[in-house]
Formats: structure tokens, sequence, C-alpha cells
């Protein structure tokens, strides 16, 4: 699944609840979310997206977390659902119906995914199946479905994933002056003022997105 980048700034299994903590996570398998009986890529709300399975291992790496299914000791899985592909919208953030841009570019939650993974970006094409088997680092949270209803349901879900120790190329913590401190605390002012203009419907939902992932983007390098 060869997938384009731009240099420009599962079948589902069964859900399970584990512990909410941080475990090593291997990719296990990237398939495109779809829909029908034809399997056509979905168009969800901003774009198509890539399911990306983890087998969740336990903290030394011995081995995989397990659950018991009918008698049978089976891995946990769990799915991450990620944007690969944009909707090109216009100024007022409507969609050109059927245009696309790929969402692998340097600032983007995808690229965050695979360079945990040991990718280093390029503006060559990236296959994802690539790295299946290798590891990142998996914070699992709870997650609840229907939430007050009568089929409420809590299941484990990954709300971040990140570089594992010991995999890749290790880096030096970054010293953190009053000066970067400074810049961090401005970024995070901006932030707060983006909250408040989504509340108030002061900008769109894709200017929102694009700005908060910039953001995050800028506060995550200045931290190193």
């Amino acid at each position: 699944m060869l997938l384009e980048t731009s240099n420009k700034t599962s079948n589902f299994a069964a859900k399970a609840l584990i512990k909410k903590g941080y475990y090593p996570g291997k990719l296990v398998k990237v398939q495109e979310f779809t829909s029908g009986k034809d399997k056509v890529a979905k168009v969800c709300k901003h774009g198509k997206q890539l399911i990306l399975d983890f087998e969740i291992w336990k903290e030394d790496k011995s081995g995989p977390v397990t659950y018991d299914d009918d008698g049978t000791e089976r891995p946990v899985v769990i799915s991450k659902f990620v944007y690969h592909i944009y909707k090109v919208t216009d100024k007022d953030n409507v969609w050109t119906e059927g245009e696309f841009k790929t969402a692998i570019t340097p600032n983007s939650k995808i690229t965050e995914i695979l360079e945990a993974l040991g990718w280093k970006f390029t503006e060559d094409p990236v296959d994802p199946d690539n790295f299946i088997g290798k590891f990142a680092e998996l914070n699992i949270n709870d997650y609840t479905n229907n939430k007050g209803k009568d089929n409420e349901e809590t299941y484990s879900s990954i709300a971040d994933i990140g570089k594992l120790e010991g995999e890749g190329e290790p880096v030096e913590p970054k010293e953190i002056t009053p000066e970067i401190q400074a810049e961090i605390d401005k970024l995070e002012e901006s932030r707060k003022n983006l909250d408040n203009l989504i509340a108030t419907e002061g900008i769109t939902q894709q200017g929102y997105d694009d700005a908060v992932e910039q953001i995050t983007h800028d506060i995550k390098n200045l931290k190193g």
C-alpha cells in the first residue's frame, strides 16, 4: 500500500478493556477503512482513513498481553484510525467533491505515527506495510461508547502513539530554558484562544484542526 507524501506545511476484533497506561505496541496490520460490500474506501468527515492494528505487549516486551476467548488465550489487538488523505476544501471549508490531497505532511498525525515506528520523512511515497512488526509506545486509555444509555460499553483505546524507548535512535533530552518555556506558554495560550473561537463558531473546523496540529507540532519541537 504505497502512499503519496507531500512536503507542504480491520476487521474489528473483540474490544478489550485493559489497565490504562503505556505499553509497547507492535504494528500487525494496516488496512483502509472501507464500507459496503465492495469494500470501497469510506469518505469520512475530513477524508479517508487507515486502520492501524497494534498488538499490545507487556512492558518488558516478553510477549503480548492476552485475554481469554472461550478457553483460548489470544493477544489483545487495538486499532487506531488515522487520516492518510484529506478532502480538498475551499476558503469556506466546502469540499471540492472528488478532490483529495495526501495527509502525509511534516506536521500530520500519520507522519508522527510513522516516525514513531522508525520512518524518516521524505517526499518519496511511503508504504506503511513496511512497518509491520515494528514497535511504538502506546498510551492506552478508556473509551466509553453510548455513555448513559442501556448499551453503554467501555473499552481500551489508543490515546497517543510515540517512540518506544530503545526503538530508533536515542535522543538526549532537551533543556527547557526560560526563553523556550515562554514560547511554549505563548503557543498554549494560542491553543486556548482557538478553543474559544471554535466554541463561538469564529473559525471553521478545518481551520481549527490545521491550527491545532501546527501548534502541537511547534510545541513538540520546542520540547525536543
